[in-house]
């Protein structure tokens, strides 16, 4: 289940189908599996998109940190979006708005609500949903409506994004178990600590952060200290210099995957040009419009890379 162990699969796919190339679009995690891919396997890679890098050089601490980070950063910028409608439940100045938002988030906590289905809405709950739409601002609407809800009592709009975000359908089973292979791949990937000091630091730098969001993204070596098998790797930038040219692309608005994290998996892998797209949400394909689509297209297509250091708006 560690990217690498996923990498070499995808080699076995490649040959299984009869490509002698890999022609490959990764979007979030992807990226670290492609860049994997490529490094394991340079001689094969055909052409490669990594779009919503992750940078393999970071630890786990270090990748919740800037996550948090970001994340806080996607939500002063959704609620001064939300301010200029008059749906908005949240009152005028960014800072106020998102106060009245950390007020929901610490009473929920001290007193988990119910749903109108008679589920229990604790916090962990409540943030998922808050979380989920801050991936795409096309969805920031529906973040509103079930804020506005919440504020007034009632959990139900936020818990049926909880519960789009984990897979659940109505009668509690799953589509797929994808947060449990998330929970495998980080828990292999990366050395996490259990130390209860080292966690308390790394839950006070969190909540200085991201005083929204940190003190909920903190404790996760508390999982791989439970999971039943070690690491296996060790994070370390990418080296593919044999690699064949690849496209990578940052989104200056992510939340998941900062911006940052692309350019420097862009400097890592010696034959990727970096692509940027200036909007807000987590990845860029598929979301930006014609300016990215037409470049990855027609490096799909036609094998034509952009100019490294083009920007889409």
């Amino acid at each position: 289940m560690d990217t690498d162990s996923a990498a070499r699969d995808l080699d076995i796919l490649r040959a299984a189908v009869g490509d002698q190339d890999l022609n490959y679009l990764g979007f979030s995690y992807g990226t670290a599996l492609g860049a994997a891919y490529a490094e394991l396997f340079p001689a094969n890679t055909g052409r490669l998109v990594l779009d919503g890098a992750v940078d393999p050089s970071l630890s786990n601490e270090e990748i919740t940190l800037g996550q948090a980070q970001a994340f806080e950063t996607a939500l002063r910028t959704y609620v001064a979006d939300c301010q200029l409608s008059s749906d908005c439940p949240l009152p005028a100045g960014i800072e106020e708005g998102v106060a009245v938002i950390q007020d929901l988030f610490r009473s929920v906590e001290e007193s988990p609500m119910t749903a109108a289905d008679g589920r229990l809405v604790t916090i962990g709950t409540f943030f998922s949903g808050f979380i989920l739409p801050l991936y795409d601002n096309n969805n920031w609407t529906l973040l509103t409506g079930a804020l506005d809800q919440a504020l007034q009592g009632d959990p139900s709009a936020m818990l049926q994004l909880a519960d789009l975000g984990a897979e659940r359908e109505a009668d509690g089973s799953y589509l797929t178990n994808s947060n449990a292979a998330f929970i495998a791949i980080n828990c292999l990937d990366y050395p996490m600590t259990n130390d209860p000091a080292a966690l308390a630091a790394d839950a006070d730098e969190l909540a200085e952060a991201s005083p929204t969001f940190g003190p909920y993204l903190a404790y996760g070596g508390v999982t791989c200290d439970a999971w039943e098998y070690g690491p296996v790797l060790e994070p370390a930038p990418a080296s593919a210099p044999d690699a064949a040219p690849m496209l990578v692309i940052g989104t200056t608005g992510d939340p998941a995957t900062p911006y940052d994290w692309s350019l420097a998996l862009a400097d890592q892998l010696e034959t990727s040009v970096h692509v940027t797209w200036d909007g807000e949400g987590h990845t860029a394909y598929g979301r930006a419009g014609d300016c990215i689509g037409d470049l990855v297209d027609d490096y799909f297509v036609d094998g034509t890379l952009p100019e490294d250091g083009v920007s889409c708006d």
